[in-house]
């Protein structure tokens, strides 16, 4: 037996061996290693080659370094705090290598008044390099990098708007030198800081409450791979080519071409070679393709769906045509400032007339100061259409655009809504100086020009707005009237937004800088203005803009934070920020009811908050303000300002996201008394609408109990030429009339009517997904005989 006993021993290590070979596959196979990648640690330095970019993380400067063959970019990493950031810095002894794709970083950082004790870890993952915190209460990352916002491309938004916070879980920072971002487990946090005196370009900061992945590539289409499988995404390989784009060398390279989703919004972004053909991979939602050279020259759009197509997607970009449109008001025949919308049916893709800070044009939209374009559009099928605002009709027309033909089209909006003695107004709207808006005051108050405004307050934050040098300079003096305003924006600590006007242009504004509401208040208040309004914006937004917020304001009860002030004027209700999500206005219409039931009387408002042109118009919403008609231009004299602001105090006005409500008892309507008895009443309630306004449904509410609840017929939305006299078109736009039965208490205190629609604006008006709604001011019940 003695002779075996080698064999065996030999066998038995031969079957450990291979035990420990499956094992160490089986390990291999959980963790890949990415394909390229290598690792190196020293003493201030962690160092990675992934697919051939090299990711050099500096612990001494909290500076990433990536090299790949387009050129290099440096990424400063930091960890957020509510006094700036902090940056990633590590002492030498600190790293430590634990892998072949790991490496590990002891941190420990003052986190405002407290301290970060915590680990770094960054990891090559992918196709790319990850860094995440480890540690107890961890504070989010940032990172930011030097780019041209130009250049930049986030999915369903486009290029990344100076000033403005924008959400997305990947994000390319720059199209030459190709670097892009991923949230592994959460949204990035994006915004673009504008250069400062100097400097070469602008900075883009983001913010990451997870992991944040980094991706580097020889090439745009490379790209696109590791970003979407960054975030679990599958992608499958797409090959195209764009034809009739070539230049006079037969060259047809940097042709951009997109990518849309289901819901027609951009998801990617490409460049052509030389020969106008690309090559990427893409997620299977993104089925629609199109590319663009210029304003002019688009392709069509061309569908490739994954399984199905094979072969090469083909864009064709034969030269487009012209378009020649002419815009009148429909009764005098005289050219009517006014908003022109050009968007491509049937496969025709909207064309572009400029970025999204640019009345005279900006994505498929021109503001026509003397209403009339002439332009370049790609061939195809259009519906051009020419809007006024809430108080006009829809004229429109479906153009075919021909390869080097003209069409010519005369629009006219009418006038239908009835507004002898009523002020279309817009009290918190954004211009340059505001730091968070590339929107000029010229460009500004053509857009409320155009939307059918004939009030404003230029809101500007902790700079007092003046409209006057931006109207001579458009010949618009006389078209819009306007009170000099202030949006007090505290910070260090932030506690909301509070809207001034009328604000002195030359006084110094309220303090917010660490200050309180308080403060703020007595700012207001100090020199006995009665004319003055303090109101409060947005007051449920997040992200500690919203004072209700962030004050804990209870309602119901009237409990809030010790250090809040409740003696203001007016309240936001409608904000054309959050009133796309339906669920932010109803939750601040409850608040304000309850507010009402306290015995407050604030006095509620609409106001667009617009701090662009295309994505966030302004003048939708808007507060109709009611007074005599001598005081609202209605007889030859302009506008009276202070006569708008002192309706505005006494509540004299409603507001409106599409529809008009009025509601009158005994000619007693909002913001005034009604002494009559208790009991059983009859108010007059009377709700118009444009021809294209969805109007279902009228609430009467009384101290916040909905009494009345009465379905108003709909009628099919439509745009076009508005026949018949005015008398006739005026008629036809009258949804509801009547008087209708409402039972009061004795303990009731006021009542409000409210009317909604179902389909939302962007019917017809781009990228304003608003449900209809407008509401009047409350009716104060008075003691009763």
């Amino acid at each position: 037996m003695k002779r075996f006993r080698a064999p065996a021993l030999w066998l038995l290590a031969i079957i450990t061996v291979l035990g420990l070979l499956v094992q160490g596959y089986r390990r291999g196979a959980r963790t890949p290693r990415p394909v390229g990648a290598s690792v190196a640690a020293t003493a201030s330095q962690v160092r990675f080659v992934v697919n051939g970019a090299e990711y050099t993380f500096s612990c001494t400067t909290s500076l990433l370094s990536i090299r790949s063959k387009a050129g290099l970019h440096d990424v400063a990493l930091a960890v957020a705090t509510p006094d700036g950031d902090v940056p990633l810095m590590a002492h030498g002894a600190d790293v430590q290598r634990t892998s072949a794709t790991e490496a590990r970083i002891a941190l420990d950082l003052e986190v405002g008044e407290d301290r970060f004790l915590g680990t770094l870890v960054v990891r090559a993952e992918g196709e790319g390099v990850t860094f995440s915190l480890e540690g107890d209460d961890t504070p989010a990352l940032t990172a930011t990098v030097d780019a041209d916002p130009r250049r930049t491309f986030v999915p369903q938004h486009g290029p990344l708007p100076e000033g403005e916070s924008t959400a997305a879980r990947i994000f390319v920072a720059d199209f030459d030198v190709p670097l892009g971002f991923a949230g592994k487990t959460d949204m990035l946090d994006l915004q673009v800081h504008p250069k400062e005196p100097g400097e070469t370009s602008e900075h883009i900061r983001m913010q990451a409450k997870g992991a944040l992945a980094v991706f580097a590539a020889r090439d745009p289409s490379s790209l696109w791979r590791p970003l979407f499988r960054g975030i679990g995404l599958t992608t499958f390989p797409l090959r195209g080519v764009v034809t009739g784009a070539a230049n006079a060398a037969g060259r047809a390279g940097g042709v951009r071409v997109f990518g849309l989703d289901s819901e027609g919004q951009p998801r990617l972004q490409t460049l052509t070679a030389a020969d106008g053909t690309f090559a990427l991979e893409a997620p299977a939602e993104v089925l629609d393709w199109y590319s663009v050279l210029d304003e002019s020259r688009q392709s069509r759009i061309g569908r490739f769906v994954p399984g199905e197509n094979t072969g090469e997607l083909r864009l064709d970009m034969a030269p487009g045509g012209t378009l020649s449109v002419r815009i009148l008001d429909a009764d005098t025949d005289q050219p009517l400032t006014a908003r022109l919308i050009v968007h491509g049916i049937e496969g025709t893709f909207d064309p572009s007339f400029g970025p999204d800070f640019r009345a005279t044009g900006a994505g498929c939209i021109v503001d026509a100061l003397r209403g009339e374009l002439t332009t370049a559009v790609p061939s195809g099928r259009y519906r051009i259409l020419a809007t006024k605002g809430l108080e006009y009709s829809l004229d429109g027309r479906i153009v075919d655009v021909k390869p080097g033909a003209l069409v010519s089209l005369v629009l006219k909006p009418r006038h239908v809504l009835a507004s002898r003695g009523v002020v279309g107004c817009d009290l918190h709207v954004h211009a340059r100086p505001s730091f968070d808006t590339l929107v000029s005051p010229e460009d500004r108050v053509l857009s409320l020009v155009a939307a059918g405004i004939d009030f404003a307050v230029p809101s500007e934050h902790n700079i007092v707005g003046d409209y006057s040098s931006a109207l001579r300079g458009m010949d618009l003096t006389g078209r819009l009237a306007f009170v000099p305003g202030v949006e007090v924006t505290p910070f260090a600590p932030r506690f909301g937004h509070f809207g001034v006007f009328p604000w002195g242009i030359n006084a110094k504004v309220p303090p917010y800088k660490k200050t309180t509401p308080g403060q703020i208040f007595d700012a207001v208040r100090r020199d006995g203005d009665k004319t003055r309004v303090l109101q409060v914006n947005h007051p449920r937004m997040g992200k500690q803009i919203g004072y209700f917020e962030v004050e804990r304001l209870d309602s119901k009860t009237g409990r809030h934070e010790m250090k809040a002030r409740m003696d203001f004027d007016a309240l936001e209700v409608l904000n054309g920020y959050e009133i796309n999500d339906s669920s932010v206005p109803e939750r601040v219409l409850a608040d304000y009811y309850g507010l009402l039931n306290l015995g407050r009387r604030y006095v509620a408002t609409g106001s667009s908050d617009s701090h662009r042109i295309l994505f966030g118009w302004a003048g939708y919403p808007r507060t109709f303000v009611h007074l005599a008609p001598e005081s609202a231009g209605d007889t030859g004299a302009p506008i009276d300002p202070m006569a708008v602001v002192a309706a505005i105090k006494k509540g004299h006005a409603t507001v409106s996201a599409g529809p008009v409500v009025d509601m009158r008892i005994d000619e007693v309507s909002s913001g005034d008394t009604y002494l009559g008895p208790v009991g059983e009443i009859h108010p007059h309630v009377r709700v118009t609408a444009a021809p294209w306004v969805d109007v279902t449904e009228l609430q009467i509410v009384v101290n916040g109990r909905i009494v009345v609840r009465k379905q108003v017929p709909r009628r099919p939305l439509r745009f076009g030429p508005e026949l018949g006299t005015l008398e006739e078109a005026i008629a036809r736009t009258v949804r509801l009339e009547e008087d209708i039965a409402v039972t009061l208490l004795p303990t009731d205190t006021w009542m409000l009517a409210v009317v909604r629609g179902e389909t939302k604006l962007d019917e017809y008006l781009p990228w304003t997904p608003i449900k209809p709604i407008a509401f009047t001011n409350p009716i104060w019940l008075g003691k009763k005989p």
